[in-house]
């Protein structure tokens, strides 16, 4: 996720809102501090600028779930 963020950042921003951006905003996971969780889930917030495609977004953030799972 820190990847895709920065990759954001490197990429042409609009001028009046800037880059793009992602960002962790909730964590889910675990029972306990002495118990190894056996899931995680994640919210994140992608702000989008314009020009880019909300679908290709989505596709992307799937695809990044999918290789990081």
């Amino acid at each position: 996720l820190d990847a895709e963020h920065q990759r954001l950042q490197d990429h042409p921003s609009d001028p009046q809102l800037g880059s793009g951006s992602l960002t962790v905003t909730i964590v889910h996971g675990g029972t306990g501090m002495n118990v190894v969780p056996d899931r995680c889930a994640l919210a994140v917030d992608r702000r989008l600028v314009a020009g880019e495609d909300p679908a290709a977004i989505t596709a992307q953030l799937k695809a990044l779930a999918e290789r990081s799972c």
